[in-house]
């Protein structure tokens, strides 16, 4: 069976037991000691998500080498369905329409997950190294949520509020970037200092402006949800959600961060040259008759659940999540100091189009 970038995934048959057919997924480097608690916070998070979700029964784990894989490792159920990046393109518009209204009723599902905080969710400290086929349920625990690659390199306060992380974030990389709090000699820009003082303005500005106010409540986000990670399967005649991939590094934000639109809906096959994956900036472009139906479907089913939708969506959401993506990600590439700059741009314009001369101190 395919895996991923960072696990490799075998496929079994217990027929000792029913269902008998279960996957074993296990990193492609073991992880060291110290590592193994991502297991059980994969394991946790499954667990937890099973009666709320279509997500895989966990049958077994180990969250230790001590074994004859060496290595960590866990035995989950093997979900039915096909990726729905390799089903859509052969299905019928109806067939689209009708996996766009279940991709809505999914993502209304999701955001009903709700926690009191912002952060990583973790195995609790005594959730144990291994378990047999009776398994261990808990609830989950919300840690500081991380920053930067590696995701442990930088933590973040604690708190409730969009308010709050967004300038717990910029805290944690103003203390990473100039932990002396340093004066730079003016004319001189070391590393990116600069710029993390330019979104700390913008963040301001944003405040100033109302944009972080009214969001507070966290709910569950799946960082990667795409059709990729979505299985389908046909059932009397109508193509069904089966499964969804990838709960690895789940984390709880506050709700608009997490409202991405799927514009993989609509906009199915574009990839443009320079496009870095970002759904936010995927350039836009005219739609056809059926592309822009599954659009204002998809749009309209959100708007019946919740009339804030667009607004997260496509407003104020909008220039919270390019800031936001700077803050958990950091600069790591070149394509990263574009993005920085063109927000910079973007954002006086924006100013400037709206006759916002709002100054921070």
């Amino acid at each position: 069976m395919k895996g991923g970038s960072f696990n490799r995934v075998t496929g079994i048959t217990l027929s000792s037991i029913q269902p008998s057919s279960y996957v074993i997924r296990s990193p492609r480097s073991a992880f060291d000691e110290s590592q193994g608690a991502n297991m059980r916070d994969q394991v946790v998070v499954l667990r937890y998500l099973k009666n709320r979700l279509p997500v895989a029964t966990v049958l077994a784990y180990d969250s230790s080498v001590e074994n004859e894989l060496g290595s960590q490792y866990v035995i989950q159920g093997r979900l039915a369905g096909k990726p729905l990046a390799e089903v859509f393109p052969t299905m019928t518009h109806n067939d689209r329409l009708h996996i766009t209204s279940m991709i809505a009723k999914t993502i209304c599902q999701i955001e009903t997950i709700r926690f009191p905080r912002y952060g990583r969710i973790t195995a609790p400290e005594a959730f144990p190294r291994t378990s047999g086929p009776s398994g261990t349920t808990s609830q989950p625990e919300i840690s500081p949520l991380c920053l930067g690659r590696p995701l442990a390199a930088l933590e973040v306060k604690q708190g409730k509020s969009l308010k709050d992380l967004i300038f717990s974030m910029i805290e944690a990389w103003r203390i990473k970037e100039n932990p002396n709090n340093d004066e730079e000699t003016p004319g001189e820009r070391t590393g990116t200092r600069h710029m993390w003082v330019k979104l700390r303005e913008i963040a301001q500005e944003m405040d100033a402006l109302g944009m972080l106010e009214g969001q507070d409540g966290n709910v569950l986000w799946h960082w990667d949800f795409a059709a990729r990670n979505i299985l389908v399967d046909k059932k009397d005649e109508n193509w069904e959600i089966t499964g969804i991939l990838d709960w690895d590094d789940a984390i709880t934000v506050p709700l608009v961060l997490s409202r991405v639109p799927p514009v993989w809906l609509w906009q199915f096959h574009d990839n443009p040259v320079g496009w870095d994956g970002d759904y936010d900036l995927l350039p836009g472009r005219a739609l056809d008759e059926r592309e822009q139906e599954i659009e204002i479907h998809f749009e309209e089913a959100m708007a019946r659940v919740d009339q804030t939708w667009f607004h997260d969506a496509y407003g104020v959401g909008l220039w919270v999540r390019r800031w936001a993506r700077f803050a958990f990600n950091g600069f790591r590439k070149s394509e990263d100091w574009k993005r920085y700059h063109k927000l910079v741009e973007d954002w006086d314009q924006y100013k400037e189009t709206n006759g916002t001369t709002t100054k921070v101190e």
